[in-house]
């Protein structure tokens, strides 16, 4: 091969590298408004994610685990940046919830949120007070 030759073949390689590099940063997608760390059991909470760098905006699909034991999304699809609101399971422990490109769902972030085993709230009431008369002028507190 002569010089020439060899030239024009690492000219032509790097060219090929450039233009592959060059092309843009791929698909990405952040939870932009997470879940909380602890739910209670049958509660709600509105979630989001941001996907970036797609060109067809295909947008973002839910999911959870452990499937079937993990809750449930409304909608399970949803648009860059939009929410959908997640229905924590009926009973306590672990979930894992995902959010991935629907473009390429091998890009996916999660968040661990804690399922409680429900909210619990105890009220309780002051002692009534009793007003008695002695003078038709004077109450008196007891």
């Amino acid at each position: 091969m002569n010089v020439r030759a060899l030239l024009l073949s690492i000219a032509v390689t790097i060219s090929i590298l450039v233009a592959g590099c060059s092309s843009g940063p791929g698909v990405s997608i952040a939870i932009t408004t997470p879940p909380p760390a602890n739910l209670p059991a049958n509660l709600t909470a509105s979630i989001a994610a941001t996907v970036t760098n797609d060109p067809t905006n295909s947008g973002v699909d839910w999911g959870c685990t452990p499937v079937g034991a993990c809750g449930s999304f409304t909608p399970t699809h949803t648009a860059s940046g939009a929410v959908t609101v997640y229905t924590a399971p009926g009973a306590p422990g672990p979930v894992v919830i995902t959010a991935a490109s629907t473009k390429n769902p091998a890009v996916h972030q999660q968040a661990d949120v804690t399922i409680g085993s429900g909210l619990t709230i105890n009220l309780t009431t002051p002692p009534q007070r009793t007003w008695e008369s002695t003078s038709p002028r004077r109450l008196l507190r007891r």
